[in-house]
C-alpha cells in the first residue's frame, strides 16, 4: 500500500498544485454521455479532485481488501465465497470519483435511453441500474476501507433520461440522477460537504494521494510520470479558464 500512496503523492505534487478543481484523465478515451458530465465539471467554481475512469485489477483492488467476497453475477458457484479473479481481472470501475475535503461521489454514468414502458425497456433499466450499484459498492467498500471515516455519497447518473419518462417508482431512488440534475452538479456536491480548501496541500493527504496512485497505475500494473505518459492521458497540463474560474486537466 505504501507505494501506491507515494506514487499519489509525487503526481499531487508534480502536477496538481493548483487552486481550482483538477481532472486527471488517464484515458485518451471518455464515452459521449461521459462528456455531457464533463462539460458540467469545467464550470466549477470550488475545488475537487476528480478521476475519471478510475478503474482497478482484482492485484490493486486486495492492497486495501484482500479478502472480499465475490459478488459477479457471472460467477457459476452458488455459495459466499471469497474473490477468485486473476491479479489482471478488472475487480472495480467507475466513470467518476469526485473528491473533496471530507468527502467522495462515485458517479457512474449510463447512456441509456428510454422509450416507452413496455416490459422489456423496465426490464433493461432494471437491469442497467444493478449493475451499476454493484460497481459502485465495490467503489464505496473500497474507499471505505483506506479511510473509514470518509463520508462516501454514491449516484448513477442517467443523462438521456428525464425524471418525468420513468414510472413512479423508478422517481424514488435518492441514488439515481436525471438529465435535468446535470445543471444542478455543484449544488449536489456542495450539499455533500466542503471543497477541498485552497491553502490545503493535497499532496500531504493520505487518503487523496491513495486514490491517485491506484488512478495511475495502468492494468499491467505499471505507472510512469514521463512527459510522454502525461500527454497521453488526455491533454497536457492546461489550465481551461471560464467564468467560473479555473479548472485544470490532466
Amino acid at each position: 500500500m505504501e507505494h501506491i500512496t507515494k506514487i499519489g503523492r509525487q503526481f499531487l505534487k508534480e502536477y496538481c498544485q493548483l487552486n481550482g478543481t483538477t481532472i486527471i484523465n488517464k484515458s485518451k478515451f471518455i464515452q459521449t454521455e461521459e462528456e455531457k458530465l464533463v462539460s458540467y465539471f469545467l464550470r466549477l467554481t470550488k475545488r475537487y479532485v476528480i478521476l475519471p475512469n478510475f478503474e482497478l485489477t482484482h492485484e490493486n483492488y486486495c492492497y486495501f481488501l484482500p479478502q472480499h467476497r465475490c459478488d459477479s453475477h457471472k460467477c457459476k458457484l452458488q455459495t459466499d465465497h471469497f474473490c477468485h479473479k486473476k491479479r489482471r481481472e478488472t475487480e472495480g470501475e467507475c466513470d467518476f470519483l469526485v473528491i473533496g475535503d471530507d468527502f467522495v461521489v462515485i458517479l457512474e454514468v449510463k447512456g441509456l435511453c428510454f422509450q416507452n414502458t413496455e416490459e422489456n425497456e423496465i426490464v433493461r433499466l432494471e437491469g442497467c441500474l444493478k449493475r451499476a450499484q454493484v460497481q459502485r459498492s465495490r467503489m464505496k467498500n473500497l474507499i471505505k476501507s483506506i479511510s473509514p471515516k470518509c463520508n462516501v455519497y454514491e449516484y448513477t447518473l442517467l443523462p438521456q433520461i428525464s425524471r418525468d419518462d420513468l414510472p413512479i417508482n423508478f422517481k424514488t431512488d435518492d441514488t439515481v440522477l436525471f438529465k435535468e440534475n446535470l445543471e444542478s452538479i455543484e449544488t449536489i456536491l456542495n450539499d455533500c460537504g466542503e471543497p477541498i480548501q485552497a491553502s490545503k496541500d493535497i499532496a500531504e493527504d493520505r487518503f487523496l494521494c491513495s486514490l491517485v496512485g491506484l488512478h495511475s497505475i495502468n492494468q499491467r500494473g505499471k505507472w510512469d510520470f514521463s512527459s510522454q505518459r502525461i500527454r497521453s492521458c488526455g491533454t497536457t497540463a492546461q489550465q481551461f479558464k471560464n467564468n467560473s474560474g479555473n479548472i485544470h486537466v490532466i
